[in-house]
């Protein structure tokens, strides 16, 4: 898999990955890649040469990061519509509205509203949909000069983790497997012992959800209500009418914790 970042969030977010793990990141910048340009509606005239100087192997599946306030942000749907012949998922950053000017607001109400159409027409596999606000709520407060390098870690370990659940057998369980229609996600994670769910975007209409759980060595051999827990928390979403499937996976830590993928069909409201 190649992760794409687009616009400085993205690429930042892309950069965490390769760090990371052993993933590539292709970063699409103004200054870089990208000739800088003064308006959204420039950016967006650049998608298809963009695409050709990235060359994106074909044979590879493609996680695109982008905020949608940024300028360089309106690439994104042409550029997507270049290579469309991949299997793309689109992590989406939705910024803290606080932070942005008129501008930026518009920009981001587009690229957002516009992302989830094409997700919900099929033009790409899925749309994680990840809240700055959000994730810093729960990462905690911390000094301007490094609050996005937190956030930002965040997305990026959550990328990580997913690719390697879908490439790596689980102990038991598996990965979940969502009706066709439902390619707008979020996810929140929690340590399995603890009662505090950490959501990253608060996803509306929720009709399915996947539990992955990672868990370390000594959680999978010694932890009797292991499976009996996990039990009950599938019949409680069910009983919801929300489908619910799991699969543990074991770490290499000491830590034990799950992450919880939501889905819908449902587009999602724009955040003010």
């Amino acid at each position: 898999m190649i992760v794409l970042g687009i616009g400085s969030a993205g690429s930042n977010i892309a950069s965490q990955v390769a760090q990371i793990s052993d993933l590539k990141a292709v970063c699409v910048d103004a200054g870089g890649l990208v000739p800088k340009k003064k308006t959204h509606e420039e950016y967006e005239k650049s998608g298809r040469s963009v695409a050709k100087k990235v060359k994106l192997p074909k044979d590879k599946d493609v996680t695109v990061v982008v905020c949608g306030a940024g300028k360089v942000s309106g690439i994104t749907l042409s550029l997507l519509e270049s290579i469309k012949d991949r299997n793309i998922t689109v992590v989406y950053i939705v910024p803290d509205t606080f932070m942005l000017s008129k501008t930026q607001k518009l920009q981001n109400k587009v690229v957002f509203g516009v992302l989830q159409e094409y997700a919900r027409s099929g033009l790409f596999e899925s749309m994680y949909v990840m809240s700055n606000k959000e994730i810093e709520a729960f990462v905690g407060t911390s000094p301007i000069s490094n609050m996005y390098e937190k956030i930002n870690g965040m997305v990026a370990n959550f990328i990580v983790s997913l690719n390697w659940f879908e490439r790596t057998p689980p102990v038991i369980g598996s990965v979940h497997e969502p009706k066709d229609i439902s390619r707008i996600r979020s996810v929140s994670i929690k340590e399995i012992d603890s009662n505090s769910e950490n959501v990253f975007f608060s996803l509306e209409n929720i009709t399915e959800i996947g539990l992955y759980y990672s868990a370390s060595e000594e959680m999978i051999k010694s932890e009797q209500s292991f499976l009996t827990n996990i039990r009950e928390r599938v019949i409680l979403y069910n009983e919801r009418d929300i489908e619910c499937s799991f699969g543990v996976w074991q770490n290499e830590s000491d830590t034990s914790f799950i992450y919880s993928i939501k889905y819908t069909h449902f587009i999602q409201p724009e955040v003010t």
